[in-house]
């Protein structure tokens, strides 16, 4: 489990069926398809949520999962953490106009009905 300014707050290292998952939603995090990781949602650029973490990682433990941590209170500068975000909008958007335009071509492939 890390924390990094950046990226926010992620556990990387579970798999498909090793029962994490229960565990994990229950407190309240997040599967990261683009990123194939758990995060925590809202945790870029903001102090790591330690309770949470605590939490989290106890609740690992007692279940057996052998959990390590590296956690970076730093902040880091507020143009860098906007760029950053602006960057992702903007991929978003395109991401989201393209799948916008596929939808479109396939709705106009499909025949009419009589």
């Amino acid at each position: 489990m890390t924390h990094a300014p950046a990226d926010g707050t992620i556990i990387e290292g579970t798999s498909k069926g090793d029962g994490t998952a229960a565990i994990l939603k229950a407190a309240g995090w997040k599967w990261g398809r683009s990123i194939t990781a758990w995060y925590l949602p809202f945790s870029r650029d903001r102090a790591p949520q330690l309770a949470r973490i605590d939490r989290t990682v106890a609740a690992l433990r007692d279940a057996g999962y052998d959990v390590e941590t590296d956690i970076d209170t730093t902040f880091r500068a507020a143009a860098d953490a906007h760029r950053d975000r602006d960057a992702r909008l903007t991929d978003r958007a395109e991401a989201l106009a393209a799948k916008a335009e596929k939808q479109s071509r396939r709705r106009r492939r499909r025949p009419r009905p009589p």
